[in-house]
């Protein structure tokens, strides 16, 4: 006699995806930095982040730093 365990299911009868899927091969973080560079995403530090605490501050500084030292490249040159 062959029986089959049932899948556990939840108060709504649906079946956990973790049992519907085998992990056994998976690999953690395989794709993070693939993933990380797709969104653009970067790390800002937590001091850096008190000093700019919002995209729109720190995109702002970013792009005055930038015109500052395309200044100072052309008074070098």
């Amino acid at each position: 006699m062959n029986v089959t365990a049932k899948p556990l299911t939840t108060e709504e009868g649906e079946v956990p995806l973790d049992t519907e899927f085998d992990y056994s091969q998976g690999v953690r973080g395989k794709y993070y930095e693939r993933a990380m560079r797709a969104k653009h995403l970067v790390q800002i530090d937590d001091d850096l982040l008190e000093a700019f605490p919002s995209s729109a501050e720190l995109n702002a500084a970013l792009r005055s730093l930038l015109e500052a030292s395309k200044h100072v490249h052309l008074k070098a040159a």
